[in-house]
This record gives C-alpha cells, sequence and structure tokens, in this order.
C-alpha cells in the first residue's frame, strides 16, 4: 500500500494475517506485487525504487540487493520457470528491468532500453509493464517509448523490438500459451504481437475513445478484453 507495508489477507475472515514493514523493508508507497506460483513468496516494488521479498513463511520483509536508482518500480512478476520462485523480474522507470535470483537476492541479469525512442519521449524511456513467456525463456516489457521489447532473460540480451503505437504504451499481457503479447496506449489502440517473432504485429483493435489502461487475456486464448479511461470494456 502506500503506507509502504505489504499485508496477507485472510480471504474468509477479511483479517489481516501478516504485515510486513519498517526496518530493512519498505520506506515508501508500494505500487506493484505479484505472489509465486506456489503461494509462498511476494514480490512487491515501490516509488522509491526499492525491490521486497517477502511471504506467509518469513518472519520479517528483505530488500534484492539494488534497484531502480530510486526510480518508481512499475511491475514486478515470479518466472514459470523452474517452480515459480526461484526467479523474478522488475521494471521500472529508470528504463531498466532487472532480473534477479531470489535466493541471493541478487541481480543475476540488466536490460536497459535505450536512450532515445519516440518524438517527445524523454530519455531514458521508462518502462512499466512486463511479462514472462510460457517457459520463462523470454521477458516482455512496454514501455514509455511507445515500443514493446522482448529480451533473452538470461543473458539480458534484446531479441526484438516491436513497434506500432505512436505513444506511450500503459499496460501489457501475454496469453497463456506465451505467443501473443497484447497492449494498450495512450493512443487508444490494443494491439495484438506475435512474440514468437514469426509476424510481430498480428492486428490492431479500434474502439476505445481514450487512453487503454488495462489488458487481459482469458485462460485458453479465445477471448480477449481490454478497458479505457473512458469507462468502457
Amino acid at each position: 500500500g502506500a503506507d509502504g507495508t505489504v499485508r496477507v489477507w485472510d480471504p474468509r475472515t477479511g483479517a489481516a494475517e501478516k504485515t510486513f514493514q519498517g526496518h530493512g523493508f519498505h520506506t515508501d508507497g508500494i505500487i506493484s506485487l505479484d505472489v509465486s506460483l506456489d503461494s509462498s513468496l511476494l514480490l512487491s516494488g515501490a516509488a522509491n525504487g526499492s525491490v521486497g521479498l517477502s511471504g506467509p513463511g518469513m518472519g520479517a520483509g528483505l530488500l534484492m540487493a539494488g534497484g531502480h536508482g530510486g526510480q518508481a518500480v512499475e511491475g514486478v512478476a515470479f518466472s514459470p520457470a523452474a517452480g515459480g520462485n526461484l526467479i523474478a523480474a522488475s521494471v521500472g522507470l529508470d528504463g531498466r528491468a532487472l532480473v534477479w535470483d531470489i535466493q541471493s537476492r541478487q541481480v543475476r541479469a540488466q536490460m536497459r532500453a535505450p536512450d532515445g525512442g519516440a518524438p517527445g519521449i524523454a530519455t531514458p524511456a521508462g518502462l512499466n509493464a512486463l511479462a514472462w513467456t510460457a517457459g520463462g525463456a523470454l521477458l516482455v516489457t512496454s514501455g514509455l517509448d511507445a515500443r514493446v521489447r522482448v529480451w533473452d532473460a538470461r543473458s539480458g540480451q534484446p531479441r526484438a523490438v516491436l513497434e506500432g503505437h505512436r505513444v506511450n504504451l500503459l499496460c501489457l499481457a501475454l496469453a497463456p500459451s506465451g505467443d501473443a503479447a497484447l497492449t494498450g496506449s495512450d493512443d487508444g489502440l490494443v494491439r495484438i504481437w506475435d512474440v514468437s517473432l514469426g509476424d510481430p504485429l498480428v492486428a490492431t483493435l479500434r474502439g476505445h475513445s481514450s487512453p487503454v489502461s488495462c489488458v487481459g487475456v482469458a485462460p485458453g486464448d479465445d477471448l480477449i478484453a481490454s478497458g479505457g479511461d473512458e469507462g468502457k470494456v
């Protein structure tokens, strides 16, 4: 929350079973959160650039070594590889994507969006959303330079830059199959991308009259949804 705490709740009673806060943990508002596949760990990102680790079985929250240089951590996500609780990633407005080794709490790979970008976009171009492909080999990010980037999560090397939106990207989702990415932008468009790199831009969907702030894909890959600032889904 904005108070810098991570709380674990019992959904049946509505009571907070555990609260992580204080020394050695976040000191600023938390703006991103993800839960490991086995529900044992929580990864959190804060407005001051810190990345934190907590969980129901932990006595106290911990900070990862390093972070995003004082810039907001806009997204965090555990990798589906290796059981879903050993590797994770974060993206920030400093323009970097960091892949973390959870056991050591150290950065194992770093990706950076190049300076420059779409006309009128400040540099470096901040990253604001991320998603892992199904096997965890690739990391897909979206940014304020209107581009989607596909990275090799092990080496940190760029695999592709997908272009089509005119202005800031606001949201990103991957289909469960891992082959298609969905993005929404300040330009009011939803675009579907092939992240397997066969044919990057699959389709452009029009229907919103304002920025598209959220997108989602159904488990069977047969339905997608988007929400716009004008109130339409």
